[in-house]
């Protein structure tokens, strides 16, 4: 059980067993996991009704499926492996009559979709139950309203799990700590023999305690568990030798569960977790098991903050502590022989973010990112010799050359699975279009000079993380988005792992403003597009595309120049058009809107401009985004901070139908999902002009007509 090898035996086991179900039942659903199976008949005969020996005998054993032993007629053996068997107790026969109440199907149906949501959504403050709230089912005979209706209390090993692993990714990104009264749950919950029944979360528990600076605590629990299983098998077994390897192989469990987390923090964490262990007989296994793991890269890669930092020379860096700030490039040296024996798969994408370390100096921010190296190096889509030269070997994304005239990188983000946006509409109950989401969100002043000015920490506290996983949760539920935007510096840069990981595990782009990053004294205000695909073999990726500003707002210029710091452009300023499921647009960031001859570039050439602001003067920004509309004939979506207000959708139409979402502010955070017709605005801007039709203001002069004719051809 737990090894990733049992799935692949048993489903070379029960190959031909599954055969046999499909061909001699014909079945309206046939599902296995491992050793769990379910099969729906559409029919039975009304003889039958639901006895269950009339259908086990007429639909499983007549039809060659199982067969019963003469010495054991309570087994149901597989008639493909006389060794396989099935007791009849475990075997549930559910009988649905058509013409009766659905009450039953469709509340189980309900309670599964519920439970399988609950994976897809992140943690947020709302659903944070405490343990002892979540880990416990209350088992009732009759209303559950009446007290004497209550009769038993049974631990749930499920909901502790999931308590568990949404702490873990809670307190890893944030500057909180648990609770001393949280920790004082975990261990009412673990009594008597229920350091046995859940010893497969003593890890989990481990993780939470250590991640969390509770060393003593985790010693006391170590103590506690073992203290449990060797009291409990001496009391319980008597044949000694039995009882002693019990022992032996509940303590090597244990240290095992200690020595994996351990070995996520630092070289001098373990030299002073020596000192914090004094009830620990075998720290000194646990220690070598640490090292040992960690040098292996075995341990959990979920819980390393900032991903790839378990691959890297040097073993001193606490995985778990969150990366706030860009350290010395040289600090993050990459270990080939790691690369070459990493136990997983690693994406594309988390090269890219690795990259970002490594990257922080002018010189080579004037530089793209080589791919063709980074795509060999990892071992990414399979590279044709032929192809060798060409800038396609980048799986499914490839970077035209900069346009001399424009400095204009074109970075086309092709989906391997050929994106369906039929099957998408149908999959997400939508309407035509593309559905963006604006998100309306508070970026305080404090919070963004707190991630640059010096002896001051970004907020990365529980209230933060919560409003902006709460919005990414939005951003999926149904209908859910295409791509999502996000305001000017409004993420702290050791979030944005969670940024990718989301896009990429839920196939939904997102645009962001990171918060300042400081190296070397220079100040880069970066916007992230982060589009996601898949790749030929069909596993999830992402493309991320990291952009310095190209124009500081003069106060944001002065206020970092105040503190010592130089802020960063690039010496040729560009701006990325992005082809991504078969759409068109671009991204500006703030001040850049100001640029006449930059927004120039763009005419004929995108569906949609995206911009990411932080801007205090509105009625400014309202002229120049109408403007854009107009003169660049395309939808504008703009994301400020909600304090100043104006995020809204804009389209090149009349007056009266140009905003069709405006936002004026507000405390809390939303999300606003709107659908982009592409496809009317493209056929509008290859016609020629009709006063009769309204749907769009006319196109401006010097249009070409062609270029929106080419983006129907997606060329």
């Amino acid at each position: 059980v737990g090894l990733a090898s049992s799935q692949v035996i048993s489903n070379f086991v029960l190959s031909e067993f599954d055969q046999k179900i499909t061909t001699n039942l014909s079945p309206l659903y046939y599902g296995r996991y491992v050793d769990d199976i379910l099969i729906v008949l559409s029919s039975i005969p009304e003889s039958i009704g639901d006895k269950g020996t009339k259908i086990i005998n007429s639909y499983l054993i007549e039809k060659g499926i199982l067969f019963t032993k003469e010495h054991d007629p309570g087994i149901l053996s597989l008639c493909t492996d006389g060794n396989l068997c099935v007791q009849k107790s475990k075997l549930v026969i559910q009988y649905f009559d058509p013409k009766h109440s659905h009450a039953g199907l469709k509340e189980f149906c309900r309670e599964i979709a519920t439970q399988a949501s609950e994976f897809r959504f992140l943690p947020t403050g709302e659903d944070m139950k405490e343990i002892d709230d979540c880990a416990y089912d209350l088992i009732y005979h009759g209303s559950i309203n009446k007290l004497r209706s209550l009769i038993a209390v049974e631990e749930n090993s499920t909901e502790l799990s999931k308590y568990l692993s949404n702490r873990i990714m809670l307190y890893k990104l944030t500057q909180e700590k648990i609770t001393i009264d949280q920790v004082e749950q975990i261990f009412r919950f673990y009594r008597g023999k229920n350091y046995f029944d859940f010893m497969r979360l003593w890890e989990k528990v481990f993780t939470l305690l250590l991640i969390n600076g509770r060393e003593k605590q985790a010693n006391s629990f170590y103590y506690e568990c073992r203290n449990t299983f060797i009291t409990k098998a001496k009391n319980t077994l008597k044949q000694k030798n039995i009882s002693m390897k019990i022992k032996e192989d509940m303590q090597e469990y244990l240290d095992i569960a200690l020595s994996l987390p351990v070995g996520l923090r630092s070289k001098l964490f373990l030299l002073k977790l020596k000192e914090k262990l004094p009830k620990i007989a075998s720290h000194k296994q646990i220690m070598n098991n640490a090292r040992r793991f960690r040098r292996a890269n075995l341990i959990r890669h979920q819980f390393v903050s900032y991903p790839l930092l378990n691959y890297i020379e040097s073993n001193d860096h606490d995985l778990t502590a969150p990366l706030t700030q860009i350290r010395h490039n040289k600090s993050y040296k990459m270990d080939i022989q790691k690369i070459e024996n990493t136990p997983r798969y690693i994406h594309y994408d988390e090269f890219q973010l690795f990259e970002l370390l490594g990257d922080f100096t002018a010189e080579n921010l004037n530089k793209k990112f080589d791919f063709r190296k980074s795509r060999k190096r990892f071992k990414q889509e399979p590279v044709k010799a032929e192809e060798s030269e060409s800038p396609r070997i980048y799986s499914k994304v490839t970077i035209g050359k900069k346009n001399a005239e424009t400095n204009e990188n074109e970075i086309n983000v092709i989906d391997g699975s050929e994106y369906d946006a039929e099957k998408r509409k149908e999959n997400s109950g939508r309407g035509d279009g593309f559905r963006i989401g604006i998100v309306n969100l508070k970026v305080d002043e404090r919070d963004i000079e707190s991630a640059y000015i010096p002896g001051k920490k970004p907020n990365l506290s529980f209230g933060r993380q919560a409003k902006l996983h709460s919005l990414l949760n939005d951003s999926i539920r149904n209908p859910s988005c295409d791509l999502v935007i996000f305001p000017e510096v409004s993420i702290p840069f050791a979030w944005l792992p969670i940024m990718v990981s989301f896009a990429r595990k839920h196939q939904i782009g997102i645009v962001l403003g990171l918060e300042h990053v400081i190296f070397n004294n220079l100040a880069f205000n970066l916007v992230v597009a982060i589009l996601p695909y898949k790749t030929e073999s069909g596993f999830n990726a992402c493309h991320i595309s990291v952009r310095p500003k190209n124009h500081y707002a003069p106060d944001e210029n002065d206020r970092l120049m105040r503190k010592g710091f130089t802020p960063f452009s690039l010496k040729e300023p560009h701006y990325d058009l992005f082809h991504w499921r078969k759409t068109y647009f671009s991204v500006f960031n703030c001040f850049e809107l100001s640029d006449i001859t930059h927004k120039s570039i763009l005419r004929s050439k995108i569906d949609f401009l995206l911009t990411v602001a932080w801007n205090k003067d509105i009625n400014y920004y309202d002229n120049i985004l109408s403007s854009i509309a107009r003169d660049i004939h395309c939808y504008v979506i703009h994301s400020n901070t909600s304090q100043y207000g104006d995020s809204r959708v804009i389209v090149p139409a009349r007056t009266e139908d140009k905003d069709p979402i405006r936002i004026t502010g507000g405390e809390t955070p939303v999300l606003m999902k709107y659908s982009l017709n592409i496809e009317a605005l493209r056929n509008f801007q290859i016609q020629n002009y009709n006063p009769d039709n309204k749907l769009f203001k006319p196109l401006p002069a010097g249009y070409d007509k062609q270029a929106a004719q080419d983006r129907i051809l997606d060329k």
